[in-house]
């Protein structure tokens, strides 16, 4: 692998961390591009749209970063609970839902419940839901029907 390889994943990972601590804490519109460059300590103006695209891509790419490990621990308490029999269990079926993002709360450096919240309040960018790849958020979904199915 090429240090390259290697500097421009960091750079991702470094500008998608930063921006969205600065979603959580002010709103996505209330961001500009140029803030997140200048916290993220880069001088490339162009590092965003290099990256991601645009802001919006930035924006679906913080959702899938998250959503990833989110779905990952969500199959583990799903399988848990098809392990147990308790497909009906109301409150393991919602734990499904609930203990993954607590669990974020104690990760360092991880603002996406706020991300989360911020995204929801601003709704001129709530089409771009239907932009994350669907696979991410599968276990969610699985989760959904399921509590939906046995309330």
């Amino acid at each position: 692998m090429s240090s390259g390889n290697r500097s421009g994943r960091a750079t991702r990972l470094l500008l998608l961390l930063t921006a969205e601590r600065l979603f959580a804490q002010r709103g996505i519109d209330a961001v500009a591009n140029a803030e997140i460059l200048e916290v993220a300590g880069q001088r490339n103006k162009n590092a965003i749209t290099y990256h991601f695209g645009s802001k919006d891509g930035l924006i679906i790419a913080i959702a899938e970063h998250r959503s990833a490990a989110l779905n990952a621990r969500r199959a583990e308490l799903l399988d848990d609970i098809h392990r147990r029999g308790a497909d009906a269990d109301i409150d393991a079926l919602s734990a499904t839902l609930v203990v993954p993002l607590a669990e974020l709360l104690d990760l360092a450096d991880c603002h996406f419940v706020g991300f989360l919240a911020r995204f929801h309040l601003d709704r001129s960018r709530r089409q771009l839901i239907e932009s994350v790849d669907p696979q991410v958020t599968a276990t969610y979904r699985t989760a959904y029907a399921l509590l939906q199915s046995v309330s």
